[in-house]
């Protein structure tokens, strides 16, 4: 799926390959990508989230339920989950990261600025942080 503005999504999506987009994203449902994600624009995702394939986010994502991804996660902005991550793959964002919920990472993580964990924090692997890092 390509998609050169913005795509809004009132219900759930399902795309069985990758998906590009060049502006902003907005799923009011549930999405799962069985591919890789490439969004040029901010991610914004009201339900849960699977990715079978690599994320890869040049601004701000935002989470408001639980997200689940077998591949690599880069986002070069922040990123704020308000339910549960699971990442298979490395991990590295360029801004902050907040989690409201449990984050576990099977790869390594690295955030370059602070990360705040309101929940249980497992990496399997390295994990380094630039900033400030507080666990509840």
């Amino acid at each position: 799926m390509l998609t050169l503005g913005d795509m809004l999504t009132h219900g759930d999506m399902l795309t069985h390959g990758d998906m590009l987009t060049h502006g902003y994203m907005l799923t009011l449902g549930d999405m799962l990508i069985l591919g890789d994600i490439l969004t040029l624009g901010d991610m914004l995702t009201y339900g849960d989230m699977l990715t079978h394939g690599d994320m890869l986010n040049h601004a701000d994502m935002l989470t408001h339920g639980d997200m689940l991804t077998h591949g690599d996660i880069l986002t070069h902005e922040d990123m704020l989950t308000l339910g549960d991550m699971l990442t298979y793959g490395d991990m590295l964002t360029h801004g902050d990261m907040l989690t409201y919920g449990d984050m576990l990472t099977l790869g390594d993580m690295l955030t370059h600025g602070d990360m705040l964990t309101l929940g249980y924090m497992l990496t399997l692997r390295d994990m380094l942080t630039n900033g400030d890092m507080l666990t509840l």
